[in-house]
């Protein structure tokens, strides 16, 4: 029996898990495959082909249930190993290499960052924002943050995986910090450098977190709540008596956001919030989901800056009569 093909580090679910083995008999035989969670040594699923020489199976559909993607609620700036899945799979007696595996949609280099917004970012004196980072096996991540306000950190992160997740908490630092920089290293290489500009939070703005097109949690605060509508929808049959009656009525809330005017990078970033298949309202350390109903974006010619207005529903409850 012979492992003849199997996936990378990394690979995007998206592509498939696939791995191809050879008995090396030319007699048909039945196969026992097993997929192993390395975490926990526990078998994820196991199925049996029979009457084989040869073959592939994709065991994605089975890892991917194992991970969910949720933005990272964790008090106080943290530098930690990235969600992921660490697993084997087994044909017969014979076992694959461990593989890793984690959300991110696209085939990150080694060693690189993953996150659609600009290394150039606003937060809100009391939000977070947070970055994946990629490396080789092994790999010892490292990140030094400096503020204004003359408080430094400096956070490791070291584990076999190569995949570590950063996240800024603004409540690290006193309320009057205008700017931090964080100066990111893997292996003792620079990796990436992202200016963090900190404002006053005045009240007003609602803040989304998304999933991005490459598999990160994106965050972006939309300053302006043009307008919130509620509307009730009806359902009613005809009676005896010829008249309407009402049998049941849904009741929803939906707020339109409307960003600030953004280079053509994070307004494109920020976009995104439409097409993702999970976003969440941020409220603090408190997370809630919510649908995008519609979003647009105005994109201005002549490096004027772009502006996206999203509607999402807040509130849906049906009332019996």
């Amino acid at each position: 029996m012979t492992i003849t093909r199997q996936p990378n580090d990394f690979t995007p679910l998206s592509e498939g898990q696939v791995f191809a083995f050879d008995t090396g008999e030319t007699t048909p035989t039945d196969v026992e495959v097993q997929v192993i969670d390395m975490g926990s040594f526990q078998t994820i699923t196991r199925q049996k082909l029979f009457g084989v020489t040869s073959g592939e199976i994709d065991v994605a559909p089975y890892i991917g249930r194992m991970l969910d993607a949720e933005p990272c609620t964790d008090s106080g700036s943290v530098l930690k190993a990235a969600p992921h899945v660490c697993y084997t799979v087994t044909f017969n007696d014979v076992r694959s290499d461990k593989i890793y595996t984690c959300l991110n949609k696209a085939v990150p280099a080694l060693p690189s960052w993953l996150s659609t917004m600009t290394q150039q970012r606003r937060l809100l004196y009391g939000e977070r924002d947070e970055v994946l980072l990629f490396g080789p096996r092994g790999s010892v991540f490292e990140v030094l943050l400096v503020a204004d306000a003359g408080t430094d950190v400096s956070l490791t992160c070291a584990g076999e995986c190569g995949a570590a997740l950063f996240c800024l908490d603004t409540l690290d630092y006193p309320e009057g910090v205008r700017s931090i920089e964080a100066w990111f290293t893997c292996n003792g290489e620079e990796l990436l450098t992202i200016f963090y500009t900190v404002e006053r939070d005045r009240g007003t703005g609602v803040r989304l977190a998304w999933i991005s097109s490459a598999g990160s949690i994106e965050r972006y605060t939309f300053p302006i709540v043009r307008n919130t509508m509620q509307s009730v929808v009806r359902e009613s049959i005809t009676g005896d008596d010829g008249l309407p009656v009402t049998v049941g009525c849904t009741t929803e809330q939906t707020l339109r956001l409307v960003s600030d005017y953004e280079r053509r990078a994070v307004a494109g970033a920020v976009a995104e919030v439409a097409q993702s298949p999970k976003v969440w309202r941020e409220c603090g350390r408190v997370l809630s989901r919510v649908e995008v109903t519609t979003a647009s974006a105005t994109l201005y010619e002549f490096g004027r800056p772009d502006c996206v207005e999203v509607d999402i529903r807040t509130r849906r409850r049906e009332v019996m009569p």
